[in-house]
């Protein structure tokens, strides 16, 4: 396992998936064009 100090930010599911098992790190799923509905979600990576 690749351990990443940094999160990385994925659109999809199966993009999160396929990173956690190979990454150690934060990773975070915007879910498309759903981060724009996410005012919470968008706060956060800002």
């Amino acid at each position: 396992m690749i351990s990443v100090r940094e999160a990385i930010v994925v659109e999809g599911r199966y993009d999160k998936a396929r990173l956690a098992s190979v990454v150690d790190a934060l990773v975070v799923e915007t879910r498309g064009f759903g981060i724009f509905k996410d005012k919470e979600l968008l706060r956060m990576l800002r």
